[in-house]
């Protein structure tokens, strides 16, 4: 690549971004499931709420929220998207 980057760190940095992003939407398509949750720990319907990812596996992804104190599982429809090959 005239970048200087190698070809499969390019697709591999590709694939990442699409695993971020489809993640996020299932974050937010998932949502309604942990707000009442939320609400209890103190979520008064901000426009924004901070999520972080903290544990991914084969089963799905852990998110926490830390200004509510809860974490949930995310689960993905049709399962795990780009599957990671050992090196």
């Amino acid at each position: 690549m005239s970048s200087g980057d190698s070809a499969r760190a390019r697709t591999g940095a590709d694939m990442l971004e699409s695993d971020v992003e489809r993640l996020q939407v299932s974050i937010q398509e998932q949502l309604e499931t942990f707000l009442p949750h939320l609400r209890a720990s103190g979520y008064n319907e901000e426009p924004t709420i901070k999520a972080v990812l903290t544990n991914i596996t084969p089963q799905g992804f852990q998110v926490e929220f830390p200004d509510y104190g809860a974490g949930f599982n995310v689960t993905l429809e049709g399962g795990w998207f780009h599957r990671r090959r050992p090196s």
